[in-house]
């Protein structure tokens, strides 16, 4: 595992966490965006950057 970001989601007043998961050749993205008592508040296999595209911090 690999970590690529960790900054604020300002749609939510939240961090987040970018990460590239990577088993032999392979690698997937990952993301986990914690709120301020560091409680996961989102996650998915996507990076956060499509999250936020997708419009999942706005719901």
């Amino acid at each position: 595992m690999r970590y690529t970001h960790f900054l604020m989601v300002p749609e939510i007043g939240a961090n987040r966490l970018n990460q590239t998961l990577k088993k032999d050749a392979q690698t997937m993205p990952f993301y986990v965006v914690f709120d301020n008592r560091e409680n996961r508040q989102h996650y998915g296999y996507i990076s956060c950057q499509q999250a936020k595209v997708r419009g999942i911090f706005s719901q």
